[in-house]
């Protein structure tokens, strides 16, 4: 398994807090791509949720790249719906090639720091071919932030 370097994400401060999973609903996988978030501990950046990214295929899979890492995007939870997955933070200019390539049965964990309350999941696209031809979207379960 690799570790993706640490890119750090934060939102509008929030007070005390802790981070469990939560059940809203599970994981959907793509292509054999499978994203699962587990919640982590706290620290100045905020709450830290780990991102396992996991490709079950037998055969590479390609995902949107966002500087050196898979462009992962968040949902919140909001008056009982998910809401549309927006980029909550800067991409370094990717350098080619635009795709990030997973292996066939390797994975790789990204790591997030939330400041935001709320259930949330994070979303990224999967592709067959490098050219992200045809991308499938695949979402983590959900955490929770109080």
């Amino acid at each position: 398994m690799r570790v993706a370097s640490l890119l750090i994400c934060t939102f509008a401060v929030a007070g005390c807090s802790s981070m469990t999973d939560a059940s809203l609903d599970g994981a959907e996988p793509a292509l054999g791509i499978e994203l699962s978030a587990v919640a982590g501990g706290t620290s100045a950046f905020g709450d830290s949720v780990r991102i396992t990214i996991r490709n079950s295929a037998d055969a590479p899979r390609y995902m949107q790249r966002c500087g050196t890492e898979p462009l992962l995007l968040l949902a919140e939870f909001v008056d009982g719906a998910w809401t549309d997955p927006v980029q909550n933070f800067a991409c370094v200019a990717p350098v080619l090639p635009l795709a990030i390539e997973l292996a066939a049965r390797d994975s790789l964990t990204v790591v997030r720091f939330i400041s935001i309350p709320g259930s949330l999941r994070f979303v990224g696209y999967a592709s067959a071919s490098a050219d992200l031809a045809n991308e499938q979207r695949t979402r983590s379960n959900s955490v929770t932030k109080r």
